[in-house]
C-alpha cells in the first residue's frame, strides 16, 4: 500500500543516488513543476495580487460577468441594426 507524502532514498556510499515516491506524488511534483515552469513570477504575482486586494483594486467575478454579458447585448444588438 502506497502511503502519501512517503518517500525513499537510496544510497550509494552514503551518497543519495535515487527517491522513490508514490506515482501519485510523483505526479504532483510533476504539476508542480509544470506550474513553476508556466508561472515563473508566480509568488510575485501572488503577492501582488494580494496587495492590490488589500488595496480595494480588484474587480468581482460579478461585476466581471454582468459587464461581459452588457458588451455581449451591445454587440448583439449592434448587428441585428445593420
Amino acid at each position: 500500500m502506497q502511503k502519501p507524502s512517503k518517500y525513499y532514498t537510496l544510497t550509494e556510499k552514503g551518497r543519495p543516488k535515487v527517491v522513490m515516491m508514490s506515482a501519485e506524488d510523483f505526479e504532483s511534483w510533476q504539476e508542480t513543476l509544470e506550474v513553476r515552469k508556466d508561472f515563473p513570477n508566480l509568488e510575485k504575482d501572488i503577492k501582488r495580487a494580494r496587495e492590490d486586494y488589500k488595496k480595494g483594486d480588484y474587480v468581482t467575478l460579478n461585476d466581471l460577468l454582468k459587464k461581459r454579458s452588457s458588451l455581449l447585448s451591445r454587440n448583439k444588438s449592434s448587428r441585428l441594426q445593420k
